[in-house]
């Protein structure tokens, strides 16, 4: 990614994005990853982003959107280790409660990245 279309992105993500810690289930474990989520309604925004995360984009379904007659709305997300280098990356040219967002994101994320939530400690990680 070239340092404009990371600046872009910046942009971007700092009025449309969203970062958070986000849950998957494995073999009835809670894994916790970082992950940039964006959607929007400008399908040809999305699948540029979509290009700069190495992923894919997909239309949101939400049926009071096709009920009420609204404009699509497509999204696009990065995942994991991936989401937190591109945290990084970004992290200089965002604002400051986006800084902090990203801080505590990564933060829990690696005090919890080896040790899954499980039946055993009852959904809550152990320090």
């Amino acid at each position: 990614m070239t340092n404009k279309e990371l600046c872009w992105l910046a942009g971007l993500l700092e009025g449309e994005g969203c970062f958070l810690l986000a849950t998957s289930r494995a073999l009835g474990r809670l894994y916790l990853h970082p992950r940039i989520d964006l959607a929007m309604t400008d399908k040809d925004i999305v699948v540029k982003v979509a290009t700069l995360f190495g992923g894919s984009f997909r239309l949101q379904k939400y049926s009071i959107t096709k009920q009420r007659g609204y404009k699509p709305v497509w999204k696009t997300s990065s995942y994991s280790s991936k989401a937190a280098a591109l945290m990084l990356s970004l992290y200089p040219l965002l604002g400051k409660r986006r800084r902090k967002k990203i801080n505590e994101i990564l933060k829990e994320w690696q005090r919890t990245r080896s040790r899954p939530w499980g039946k055993r400690n009852q959904g809550k990680v152990k320090t």
